[in-house]
């Protein structure tokens, strides 16, 4: 049975292989058009991107922020050339190094790139792809806050109080950098100041030489509190005589440690009483004994001043801080043998010259005197190296003791080896009984 079709259905029909390709032909046309228009282009930012640090998820490790470590990063787009015009920027993205999986050691970070909101741009490249990052043990301590004064009381005025409070702070971050802080202080101004007031002050870091501690080390830790409290009282000189301050100490730390300088806050006090007594003071004013048998860290006192009777100081105590500073020596250990690593299987170390070295350490008395050669490992890496002699090849000194590692320099003399690489020596073939050589 024929199947009737309306005239309009029929020229459908025929015609639609040319309206299909019309369609598409019309689609290539404004695709063509649009990338003309607003074309696909690549293009590196004009502004580096600060990189961002996952720290190491177990907090028994912390990245060490180097003065080599990387901190930005540039970033590359593909974007319609609209989109990177108008709407791309380096703070719509974030450029991320993350150490969260990391424990101690030295590592190769790849960097990973992502747009902080959605966007029709990609991500094609970032420079540098890897960095390397160190990250150490974390160490805590907590530290008594050492009290100084910058500038000078004019002669009718007296320093009466000084005090901050906590009298402690905790200090968290990289062994290597802890290791490094002698003690922890606040500078309150007294110039020019008369009365009492109230303020507070952020707590500084010294090495134990006595110098500031390094800006590099000192971003690497983290102070709590940062800022204390602290109250100075000035008064008014009426009557008496200003006299110093002299702190007596008694005792020794432990041979290991040496006692440093110390001050005392105040250091003047007005002493009110006869004339004739105050001048066989001799100018000075003594405090009662502090004692630091046994220390092996800075500390901080409030001690009595010490008079005879009927004089007065104002005030009648002094915050005396001591430093103590472990004693650095020196040590040698000599005749350390050295081990050769990483050699093919069919081949040895047939000569090596010399085949021991000495050691010199210096650090801490404490963890020098207790090394022994047994704390040492020398190598040289025979890493990718064949059959042949071989000159002044770079040894590798490497303290076994981890957690001393940053405390102690290690210098080696000599600093390299000359070493001979051949195969092993084929075995000698068994004579028998009839004086034939066996297999």
């Amino acid at each position: 049975m024929r199947r009737l079709e309306s005239p309009a259905a029929q020229f459908f029909l025929d015609n639609l292989g040319w309206m299909v390709i019309s369609l598409g032909l019309a689609l290539v046309i404004w695709v063509v058009a649009t990338l003309n228009v607003n074309p696909i282009e690549e293009q590196e930012l004009p502004s580096a991107i600060p990189i961002t640090f996952l720290e190491p998820t177990n907090e028994d490790y912390a990245l060490y922020y180097s003065a080599t470590l990387r901190r930005e990063a540039r970033v590359s787009v593909r974007a319609p050339r609209r989109v990177l015009n108008e709407s791309i920027d380096a703070e719509d993205i974030e450029v991320i190094a993350d150490l969260r999986k990391l424990e101690s050691g030295t590592h190769v970070v790849r960097l990973e790139g992502r747009f902080k909101e959605n966007t029709s741009a990609q991500i094609i490249s970032i420079s540098p792809s890897n960095i390397t990052v160190e990250i150490f043990p974390r160490r805590t301590i907590t530290m008594e806050v050492r009290i100084d004064t910058t500038g000078t009381l004019s002669s009718n005025y007296i320093l009466e109080e000084v005090s901050c409070v906590p009298e402690e702070v905790t200090l968290s971050g990289p062994d290597i950098a802890i290791n490094r802080v002698g003690w922890a202080t606040v500078q309150l101004p007294i110039q020019n100041i008369s009365g009492r007031y109230n303020s507070s002050y952020e707590v500084q870091l010294y090495s134990n030489s006595g110098a500031s501690l390094s800006t590099r080390d000192s971003n690497n830790i983290t102070i709590s509190p940062p800022q204390l409290d602290c109250t100075v009282a000035i008064t008014t000189i009426e009557e008496g005589e200003t006299l110093l301050v002299d702190p007596v100490i008694v005792g020794n730390p432990p041979p290991e440690y040496i006692r440093g300088d110390f001050n005392a806050i105040p250091s003047e006090v007005l002493v009110i009483g006869d004339p004739e007594r105050i001048a066989e003071l001799g100018g000075v004013v003594q405090t009662q004994e502090i004692n630091i048998e046994g220390r092996t860290s800075t500390f901080s006192r409030e001690v009595q001043l010490v008079l005879p009777e009927g004089l007065e100081a104002i005030p009648a105590v002094t915050t005396v801080t001591i430093n103590i500073m472990p004693r650095i020596v020196t040590r040698q250990i000599e005749e350390v043998p050295i081990q050769p690593i990483n050699i093919s299987p069919n081949l040895i170390a047939s000569s090596l010259v010399p085949q021991t070295i000495t050691v010199t350490f210096e650090g801490p008395a404490a963890i020098i005197n207790d090394l022994e050669k047994e704390d040492l490992r020398i190598t040289v890496d025979l890493q990718g190296r064949g059959a042949g002699t071989y000159t002044e090849l770079p040894i590798t000194v490497e303290l076994l003791r981890e957690i001393e590692r940053n405390q102690v320099t290690i210098t080696a003399q000599p600093q390299t080896v000359n070493i001979v690489i051949s195969a092993p020596p084929s075995p000698t073939p068994a004579v028998t009984s009839n004086g034939i050589f066996g297999g």
